[in-house]
């Protein structure tokens, strides 16, 4: 058994050997360690990572343990496979259940990311995208993502009249 540290220097959080190498860094790490890795906490130094996302990556880890890790690469090879990935019910409603929370969903998609946890990425991205961006006007998913519009009018009105065929 293994066990995470958040940055936060609490109680380390217990995870199982399978559960871990859903992780490509971690596993990596654990791998490069041997025996060391389950003498001390791993440190996740990422503030990104709130203690209560990373018992939520855990928690992920632990129920898909027995899945083959995913890559982030970008991998042509499966690319229609990926496009077409299908989010599970468990999954689908533990991402529901963390967009319900504020940013619980982009501190998620950070955390699959800096860990490389590569399908719990691809879920998160898929249903940001399902549920945030498709079908969304600019304005919209700008205001979902809390950024500001940095064209002036001019940059805009040339960008429009460039895109015309677009819209």
């Amino acid at each position: 058994m293994y066990s995470l540290l958040a940055s936060d220097n609490s109680t380390p959080i217990p995870i199982s050997e399978k559960a871990i190498r859903q992780s490509i860094t971690l596993g990596t790490l654990i791998t490069t360690l041997g025996e060391d890795a389950k003498k001390e906490p791993i440190p996740i130094r990422q503030d990104d990572i709130p203690r209560h996302i990373l018992e939520k990556v855990v928690e992920w880890c632990e129920k898909n343990k027995t899945d083959i890790p995913l890559s982030l690469r970008n991998d042509n090879e499966h690319q229609e496979e990926l496009r077409c990935m299908v989010i599970p019910e468990w999954d689908h409603n533990f991402l529901q259940e963390l967009d319900a929370t504020e940013d619980g969903l982009y501190f998620m998609t950070v955390a699959a990311n800096y860990l490389e946890i590569g399908k719990l990425y691809r879920y998160c991205c898929k249903f940001i995208y399902s549920n945030h961006i498709k079908g969304k006007s600019t304005e919209s998913i700008r205001q979902y993502f809390h950024e500001e519009d940095d064209f002036t009018p001019e940059e805009r009105k040339q960008l429009e009249d460039e895109n015309k065929w677009f819209t």
